[in-house]
Parts: structure tokens; sequence; C-alpha cells
């Protein structure tokens, strides 16, 4: 047996085994909830006032709102909000 191919598969058992697996795996069994939907929802559709950073000569972040609002999420990729509605819909 190769020994590369020993480490790799212990690396993947190990991969299977490991907590944020189990963790992940125990949030995605939960059933669904229309609620934490609608709240994602409007999360992913709002839009922010614009904010600007500058970084003092001390090193300092400073943050201040400018003209406008940014983007929302359905706003830079408009093609999500179809794919997820179909997807929570159960339509291909």
């Amino acid at each position: 047996m190769n020994p590369g191919n020993m480490h790799n598969n212990m690396q993947i058992s190990a991969c299977y085994d490991s907590q944020f697996r189990r963790s992940l795996m125990e949030y995605l069994d939960k059933p669904y909830d229309q609620e934490e939907y609608d709240r994602l929802k409007l999360d992913i559709s709002k839009r922010h006032l614009k904010e600007r950073h500058v970084e003092t000569r001390q090193g300092v972040v400073k943050s201040y709102h400018s003209k406008g609002v940014s983007k929302s999420y359905l706003d830079w990729y408009p093609g999500r909000s179809r794919q997820s509605y179909c997807r929570v819909q159960g339509r291909a």
C-alpha cells in the first residue's frame, strides 16, 4: 500500500468525524422554519447606506456614511432569488 494514500485516507476519515461536520449535520437535520426563511430573505434584499473607511496615520480605521445606498445581495446576484425560491418550494 502506498504510504501517501494511507495518509490521505486518514485525513479523509478524520474529516468525516470532525466536530464541524457533526455540528453542521445536526443543524441541517433541523426542520424547515418559515420565520427564519422570511427573516433571511429580508436580510439579503436589504440595501444599506454606503460606508467609507479611512485609516489614519496612527492606524485607526474610521467609518462614515457617504451618499447613496449599497446594493443588496440579490442586486449583486440576481439569479439567486429565483433559484432559492424554487429550491424551497420543491421545484426544479
